[in-house]
């Protein structure tokens, strides 16, 4: 019997199945695309995490260095000229809460255009400078403190201040003349300190500058910057630049709610990119385009649950953003990560600050209020829910004991570009064996 032993011949593929596999492949790498982005921005968050421990643990470290825990070495401005600010010796100031910002200080001690052909000094004790504005700023707003904004008299907010220019060689309050007590405005006395100095000091150096070459087969090259030598009196010496992504400032906080503490929370805060610049009006940009964010926002904060250890609140704007939804929106945009700073009054009168992180919010904000028919308000008060990891916050220990309700309402202070914060107890130096 004959048998055919020839191989069959392999059946071909039909153009139908390379196209389902062709499908299958593109939306294989449709998938693996739309993850590309999620990938960069979680390893971007990590980059400025991992940065950001770096130059925490360093800043703690130099804040000390430096001796900068010394109130000798703290100076506030004022119409004239410097003023001490030192809460061991001055009793006015005693369980003050301050805030150290020389870059800000640095960058904003010139005059701005109000938009009324004039200029407006960012450093001013009338009650109200914002009305100098055109368009105004909101009432009380006033660059010496942080933050910038308050809503009435009486609710608590730190002390702007900045340093000497000359760290190592503090001036003794008997340099201090007058009431209040203001330093010599003469060339001999150390001037605040200057924004080439505290961009320095205050910033992280360890993102150095590179220059990509035109030519791409040549690899980036660092940029160095000439350094005066004053030993030959040239600029032969270089240093390496960096980029100074990473910039911080220090809020120095009373331990307890005692007048007579020296014992003070300092409170590191890390900002990627900050803007430090001086606050433009507060619904609209000069262009008056769009709502315009705030780089410092107070909102209302209520506690879900009437205790000290609640960690879910509910932050509300202010009246004075009422008729304007999108500024409203634009206050209260936060996201996982942001920082916050709770504030708020005490029995004795003195501040209560505490920094925390959002760990979760709602998905938007949406009106406070409703109308008669029941429908949403966006005419009034916006609100946003939101879940913070912190300290037991205090203040909602102090309640009225007939209706139940916080005595000290609780301020939350937004600040735009803090990715970290670190604290550390610390006592304030009355004195050094070094000065």
């Amino acid at each position: 019997m004959y048998r055919n032993d020839m191989p069959r011949p392999t059946r071909g593929l039909s153009t139908l199945e390379v196209m389902i596999s062709i499908g299958v492949a593109i939306i294989g790498l449709l998938g693996a695309l739309a993850l590309l982005p999620v990938a960069g921005s979680l390893t971007s968050r990590g980059l400025n995490a991992d940065r950001a421990a770096r130059v925490g643990m360093n800043a703690v470290e130099e804040f000390d260095v430096r001796g900068f825990r010394s109130p000798e070495f703290w100076v506030r401005r004022g119409p004239d000229g410097l003023y001490p600010v030192n809460p061991l010796t001055d009793e006015t100031l005693a369980g003050t809460a301050f805030c150290i910002d020389p870059r800000f200080y640095a960058i904003n001690t010139r005059n701005l255009d109000t938009g009324l052909g004039g200029a407006y000094p960012p450093f001013n004790v009338l009650t109200a400078p914002g009305a100098n504005f055109s368009p105004p700023l909101a009432p009380q707003v006033d660059a010496g403190y942080f933050p910038y904004y308050q809503p009435a008299v009486g609710f608590p907010r730190m002390i702007r201040i900045s340093l000497l220019s000359h760290s190592n060689v503090p001036l003794p309050l008997s340099w201090a003349v007058g009431s209040p007590a203001m330093y010599p405005t003469n060339s001999v006395v150390p001037a605040q300190m200057s924004l080439l100095q505290a961009s320095d000091i205050f910033s992280g150096r360890d993102d150095l500058a590179f220059r990509r070459p035109d030519d791409n087969t040549l690899p980036p090259q660092q940029v160095f910057s000439p350094v005066a030598n004053p030993l030959f009196g040239t600029n032969s010496v270089a240093r390496r630049e960096y980029d100074a992504q990473l910039s911080w400032l220090a809020t120095v906080a009373p331990k307890s709610t005692a007048s007579n503490t020296d014992l003070y929370t300092l409170s590191i805060v890390i900002f990627h990119q900050r803007n430090a610049g001086f606050p433009l009006p507060r619904t609209i940009d000069y262009a008056g385009t769009r709502p315009q964010v705030q780089t410092e926002r107070l909102l209302n904060a209520t506690f879900l649950r009437g205790d000290f250890s609640a960690k879910e609140l509910v932050l509300t704007t202010r009246p004075f953003l009422n008729g304007n939804p999108d500024a409203a929106k634009a206050e209260l945009s936060v996201q996982e990560g942001d920082w916050l700073m709770l504030s708020a009054s005490t029995p004795s009168g003195q501040g209560l600050f505490r920094w925390c992180r959002i760990i979760d919010t709602d998905s938007e904000a949406m009106p406070l209020y409703n109308q008669n028919n029941g429908a949403p308000d966006p005419s009034r008060e916006w609100k946003r829910g939101v879940v913070i990891d912190g300290p037991d916050w205090l203040s909602e220990s102090y309640r009225n004991t007939s209706t139940g309700l916080p005595l000290f309402p609780t301020q939350a202070t937004l600040v735009t570009d803090v990715i970290a914060v670190f604290e550390k107890t610390i006592r304030l130096e009355s004195s050094s064996l070094w000065r």
